[in-house]
């Protein structure tokens, strides 16, 4: 959705520059390019940013598509089963709290942000939007970025493991394509998002006149937030190629018969006690 949300704007920015905002040049950013809703591509850069973020808000996807970090809550699985024990509904409460705080804190971030716009040429009060919107966009994907990485580098261990072939400890089962998938993916996502705060770094404290170098920083920044709204999406298709994930169907499956059974078992104790 994001993807489609920023094509208006990129064909504007790319195909139109004179349709641009009068600073465009000094900003260079997908904000100042969207910042007026009454324009199409504000209108629905608008929209997508903020429905996205509220699908993610209530998907609670932190819990629904990523594995259980390795070491972190790990239950007994010879009373739970293989599946039930890389559960994130069984992980530490540590782990829970952040996970938590990872699909709650940023996606409210760019909630405001998509409500709230960067207006250009503004003074007083009006100042007070354009500092929310600056504050709450970068750090939102910011922190996105920094768990999606916590999570391949601790969680899954993708990093260290991405040429290796043997199965991960404590997963029993070797690093799949979809995780390599997601390790390229943020790291083009983090080169992406080092290019638009370099360039952002120079506009800030220098004169700029080059329109292309603001062009660069806008497209820095739409592919580092398309990267990184990538990432759950590569999680979501990997729990449909790969039996091993908690929440495919070859598991949930396993876990359906796992309480059928704990169900009869518990019937029969409490038809013995009676």
């Amino acid at each position: 959705m994001l993807f489609f949300g920023t094509i208006p704007a990129s064909i504007l920015v790319t195909r139109s520059p004179w349709k641009t905002k009068y600073d465009f040049e000094q900003k260079g950013t997908l904000s100042n390019a969207t910042q007026d809703i009454k324009t199409p591509h504000g209108r629905l850069w608008s929209v997508a940013l903020f429905t996205a973020a509220l699908l993610m808000l209530n998907s609670m996807y932190t819990y629904t598509l990523y594995r259980p970090w390795i070491g972190s809550g790990q239950v007994n699985t010879a009373m739970f089963g293989r599946f039930m024990g890389r559960s994130n509904l069984l992980s530490s409460r540590a782990e829970k709290v952040l996970r938590t705080t990872w699909v709650v804190l940023p996606n409210v971030g760019l909630l405001l942000t998509a409500v709230i716009p960067s207006l250009s040429g503004v003074e007083g009060y009006t100042l007070f939007l354009t500092a929310v919107h600056n504050i709450c966009a970068p750090l939102s994907m910011a922190f996105l970025v920094i768990m999606e990485t916590l999570q391949l580098k601790f969680g899954e261990e993708a990093f260290s493991n991405f040429f290796s072939t043997a199965n991960i400890p404590g997963t029993n089962e070797p690093l799949n394509d979809f995780q390599r998938l997601r390790v390229l993916t943020v790291l083009l996502a983090w080169t992406s998002g080092m290019v638009f705060v370099s360039i952002q770094g120079y506009l800030i404290l220098s004169q700029n006149r080059r329109y292309s170098l603001a062009l660069i920083s806008y497209l820095g920044e739409v592919v580092g937030l398309i990267l990184t709204a990538s990432l759950p999406m590569f999680a979501g298709i990997d729990i449909m190629f790969h039996a091993t994930h908690p929440l495919s169907d070859s598991a949930i499956s396993y876990m359906s018969t796992l309480d059928q059974r704990i169900y009869f078992a518990r019937d029969r104790n409490m038809v013995r006690c009676g």
